[in-house]
């Protein structure tokens, strides 16, 4: 006797497949490669962004974007696990959410007439740079909180542009 097929096999093998790459218990390729061809090869450590990632774009200072996503990352509950080096484009930021949930920030600053890597010099000597933001929180997605993440962060990095402190929000 045959077994029967299920329309949503596929989805479970690949469901298990994921959760054994992101769990760290099997770090061979394979199994990456079987979770479906997701995992970012940037960083094994940053979960992947989702098709129906949060997008905004905001003109800022590039160099503001640790300080800005410290401060603004407790809007969703959240805490900045890792970050890519600041000289690197796109800046790559994994958070955790108080329920244990990822969350994957990517920043891409747009070419400009200053490339990337900006020497470091004073804030208000390096010229802003529009910068497009993707966000996913948890692994479905969750579009509310990566609206009010990316908003409050666009709001501090304004009120950072062009200066080297701002009054925290209270």
């Amino acid at each position: 006797m045959k077994p029967q097929s299920s329309k949503y096999s596929i989805y479970v093998r690949m469901f298990a497949a994921l959760v054994l790459a992101t769990s760290g218990s099997c770090t061979s390729d394979g199994a990456k490669a079987a979770a479906g061809g997701i995992w970012p090869a940037r960083d094994p450590n940053v979960y992947p962004l989702l098709p129906t990632a949060s997008t905004l774009k905001v003109e800022a200072d590039w160099y503001d974007l640790d300080a800005a996503l410290l401060v603004t990352a407790p809007s969703i509950e959240a805490a900045v696990e890792a970050a890519s080096e600041p000289d690197t484009n796109p800046r790559l930021f994994s958070l955790r959410t108080i329920a244990g949930e990822p969350a994957t920030l990517e920043i891409t600053a747009e070419p400009g007439p200053e490339p990337l890597p900006f020497p470091r010099a004073p804030a208000d000597s390096i010229p802003p740079v529009t910068m497009t933001m993707r966000c996913t929180v948890g692994l479905m997605g969750d579009p509310a909180r990566e609206k009010k993440l990316l908003e409050a962060l666009a709001a501090r990095l304004r009120e950072l542009r062009g200066r080297d402190f701002a009054p925290l929000p209270e």
